[in-house]
């Protein structure tokens, strides 16, 4: 959008981008759906968590659980103070 060549196709631009959204919501919202009618049992709270704890293949778990292991880390490393920071980074 800021490096458009005119305002005409910043306009174009922004809502490409916001059509490109609904696809992958509508993903999102189907794999949900999908996971939510595949646990329908009462004792299941979390199926999400459930699904890749024991159905997902390993490699795939891995690629997924990842980036949470990586944002906590980063939130950590945040609330130190500069000198331990660039260490640990």
């Amino acid at each position: 959008m800021l490096t458009a060549k005119d305002h005409v196709r910043s306009r174009l631009a922004l809502i490409l981008s916001g059509l490109a959204d609904l696809p992958i919501v509508l993903c999102f919202l189907l794999v949900g759906i999908l996971l939510w009618a595949f646990y329908q049992e009462p004792g299941k709270q979390h199926p999400f968590a459930h699904y890749i704890l024991e159905q997902m293949p390993v490699g795939l778990r891995g690629l997924l659980t990842n980036p949470f292991g990586t944002a906590s880390l980063h939130l950590m490393v945040k609330q130190l103070p500069p000198g331990p920071q660039s260490f640990i980074a």
